[in-house]
């Protein structure tokens, strides 16, 4: 089963826009966040995911993924201290991040999860 990792936010934009963003290893986070637009990050594997955003404040909620956002390759690598998050398509570079903290976190049901803090450190090509 793929891996889905969510960043909740109140407009629509701020994932691109946004210089730190924070993904939760819960699927159900959005519950108790309050907020309207999720994007989700869905590990097909250690090398690819797959970007979707979806609006919950909407009924029914209305989810897109783009074709440009789907099976993106993703490499690792070092930036100073940090570890980093380097994202391409079409062998090409979409999006770079510093990962600043991996740290436990309490899931929507209650049960132990994680939060990854990353910052960007490229421009998003959205």
């Amino acid at each position: 089963m793929p891996a889905k990792w969510i960043a909740c936010y109140n407009t629509d934009s701020t994932y691109y826009t946004s210089d730190t963003i924070r993904l939760y290893n819960d699927m159900y986070y959005y519950l108790g966040a309050h907020c309207c637009y999720i994007t989700g990050w869905t590990f097909d594997n250690s090398n690819t995911f797959s970007l979707s955003r979806t609006h919950v404040c909407e009924e029914p909620p209305l989810s897109t993924v783009s074709i440009d956002d789907c099976k993106q390759k993703i490499r690792f690598g070092k930036n100073g201290n940090y570890l980093t998050i380097s994202i391409y398509k079409r062998g090409k570079l979409k999006d770079k991040f510093d990962i600043i903290a991996l740290e436990p976190a309490t899931m929507y049901n209650g049960d132990p999860g994680y939060k990854l803090t990353m910052k960007r450190a490229g421009v998003s090509k959205r």
